[in-house]
């Protein structure tokens, strides 16, 4: 299986810290298996999700919407740079 999404995922996993996936699930309303497969990079979070999480680990949503792209453009690409713009801006915009 194609991880997709593993610095998002480790950072996930970080901040849920000795909290059980049950325990999230019931705070925030996404399932166990939803989590575990955002933190694992087999799936990408929708932006909803995102934000819930976002809000629920008390870190800027912009923060976790960067390390999406980690995978596909590495920190120090030209790439990255832009679309780490487009995230701050739109998060300013909103």
């Amino acid at each position: 299986m194609e991880f997709v999404n593993n610095h998002l995922g480790q950072k996930l996993k970080e901040l849920r810290g000795n909290l059980s996936l049950y325990e999230v699930e019931k705070d925030v309303g996404i399932t166990r298996i939803s989590i575990q497969r955002y933190e694992s990079g087999e799936r990408v979070p929708e932006d909803r999700n995102l934000e819930i999480l976002a809000e629920y680990y008390q870190v800027p949503f912009e923060l976790l919407k960067t390390l999406i792209f980690q995978n596909k453009y590495p920190s120090g690409s030209r790439d990255f740079s832009i679309l780490k713009n487009y995230v701050n801006s739109e998060a300013e915009n909103s």
